[in-house]
């Protein structure tokens, strides 16, 4: 069973002073390095040139590097427990809208009463509209039934039902006569002549993660020709033709596994001129295939990246691979984007998310919140380049 809303919220409150402490603790760290940084230089040419203060000046920065390594390490683990946090209240509010959800469903295109239109008037409408499609709840399956409100409520449309039922076999019993709903006469559920229900469509209620998961899975049916894609329960499914089977979408990552199977797990290698070389050893072939920024087609868990200056005769004499699942955004802009390399400093990367691609460069180096696990360096990246080969 769920945890319950106020659970949740009282985690939530927890993890909201968590990272108040942070954001203290971060503030006394670049007080640290500022007054650091405005430590008087000495005037004095004797004292300069002597051994003695040079040793003294080396050993209270060491002293000081050692400390503020230790305290960023410790600010590090606070953050690793804090996304812990934030990923287990992030289930466990996905696992109680699932349940929630599994009670409604959602009606559009029935044109409203009135604007004023009351949850009674709305359960009677909901109520006369099964009974129309065949369906053998009644008025005491129905929870409660009301409008909402949609992000295009200029268009003068009606606004959406959702209706929630009392238990879950109404609600498969609706589900199951759903096809039926544009057929209904307007003076079966109570509607003037003139109104019309042919645009209506009774839908699962998504939860919101699931109607973005849903949003891009339409994408994916357009971008790789699918034939089917809809919703059933609180799953989304993909079918690419009638002679193949459905697949279950759970949350995105499924889509990338998917794309990922599709197209392969092909290599990207690294050029100075938009042209394909391929990586040493990479069995992608020599076939071309352009694409133009935002447009990739598939997601590599895992890149092939070449530096530039080993690029020779049109082959890769040195080939490091990525796990591009490590690149992390910082802080995503219009004109640049700021990424973190937990791995390997190099030139150049292509990067590629789903549905988007990147060409990535390393400007310099810059100070943020963000560190190479490994030796704290952070790095500095923004779009070079606008379109660029894959193997076909």
């Amino acid at each position: 069973m769920p945890e319950s809303v106020a659970s949740l919220k009282r985690e939530n409150s927890k993890l909201k002073d968590q990272l108040s402490v942070m954001a203290d603790e971060i503030a006394k760290m670049k007080e640290m390095l500022l007054e650091q940084s405005k430590k008087p230089a000495a005037t004095n040419d004797e004292v300069e040139q002597s051994l003695e203060f040079m040793s003294k000046e080396y050993d209270d920065f060491e002293r000081f590097r050692v400390s503020a390594g230790k305290e960023l390490d410790r600010l590090g683990a606070m953050l690793d427990e804090i996304a812990v946090e934030v990923n287990r209240v992030s289930r466990s509010i996905d696992e109680f809208q699932e349940y929630s959800y599994q009670y409604n469903v959602k009606i559009v295109g029935v044109p409203q009463l009135s604007q004023d239109e009351s949850s009674a008037s709305t359960s009677e409408l909901c109520d006369c509209l099964f009974k129309a499609i065949g369906s053998a709840v009644s008025i005491h399956d129905i929870d409660t039934a009301h409008r909402v409100p949609t992000r295009s409520n200029d268009n003068g449309g009606p606004r959406p039902i959702i209706c929630r039922f009392i238990r879950r076999l109404s609600k498969d019993d609706v589900m199951n006569h759903k096809r039926n709903a544009s057929k209904v006469a307007p003076s079966a559920v109570g509607l003037p002549d003139g109104a019309s229900l042919s645009a209506v469509r009774i839908f699962d209620h998504l939860t919101p993660r699931m109607q973005k998961v849903l949003f891009e899975a339409k994408r994916f049916k357009e971008q790789f020709h699918y034939q089917y894609c809809w919703s059933k329960g609180s799953l989304v499914y993909l079918r690419k033709d009638t002679t193949s089977r459905a697949i279950k979408i759970k949350d995105i990552t499924d889509l990338h596994r998917l794309t990922n199977g599709q197209i392969g797990h092909s290599q990207v290698g690294m050029t100075t001129d938009h042209e394909w070389i391929p990586c040493t050893g990479s069995t992608s072939g020599n076939g071309l295939k352009k694409y133009e920024l935002g447009t990739i087609p598939f997601v590599n868990k895992r890149v092939s990246v070449v530096r530039p200056s080993r690029v020779v005769a049109g082959k890769s004499e040195e080939c490091m691979t990525i796990d591009v699942n490590r690149l992390h955004a910082k802080c995503p802009m219009t004109d640049f984007v700021e990424w973190v390399l937990l791995s390997w400093k190099f030139a150049t990367v292509r990067y590629f998310s789903p549905f988007n691609v990147k060409n990535l460069k390393c400007e310099a180096p810059f100070v943020g919140n963000f560190w190479n696990t490994e030796n704290r360096c952070p790095f500095h990246w923004k779009i070079t380049e606008s379109s660029w080969y894959v193997p076909s």
